[in-house]
């Protein structure tokens, strides 16, 4: 199939007007309350010899776009994305903030201390097979936006 244009059989609205596709507005029991995924936080498990890391001084963010991050933080903490920590911590990365295209603010985290102090799981990923054969009998599909996807609840 390498190189071969692929056409589909039925336009979007064609399959809309049968019945056979949704918009997701039109859904509303599958995605019910907040955006968040539904899963277990994420044990990241350290090697034996990890010395905690934490910034002593924070990176400055620039006079402008202060309100932007500030503004950010908040919807991310309203959101439950983040969470205030208030006590002493024996992690602490660096806060980056970055321009997105659109002029909003994407938050960013320096872990890299972090990332060289945790022990890597192994994943093997699956084959095209085996997720067919989970899909077998579903009947709604959809296509996520992953913004912000990296920011998973995890606990050291």
């Amino acid at each position: 199939m390498a190189g071969e244009t692929v056409s589909n059989l039925l336009s979007r609205q064609t399959a809309s007007e049968m019945g056979l596709v949704k918009r997701i507005e039109q859904v509303s029991t599958v995605f019910e309350g907040s955006n968040k995924m539904k899963t277990e936080p994420v044990k990241i498990h350290l090697k034996e010899d990890a010395v905690p890391y934490a910034v002593h001084t924070a990176r400055r963010v620039p006079f402008p776009l202060k309100p932007k991050v500030k503004a950010e933080l908040q919807r991310m903490e309203e959101q439950g994305v983040i969470e205030r920590v208030i006590q002493p911590t024996d992690w602490c990365a660096p806060m980056v903030p970055v321009m997105k295209p659109n002029g909003s603010v994407r938050i960013c985290v320096g872990l890299n201390k972090l990332n060289d102090n945790i022990k890597r799981e192994r994943y093997i990923l699956p084959t095209t097979e085996e997720i067919l054969a989970k899909l077998a009998g579903a009947s709604i599909f959809t296509s996520l936006d992953a913004a912000s996807g990296f920011l998973a609840n995890s606990t050291v």
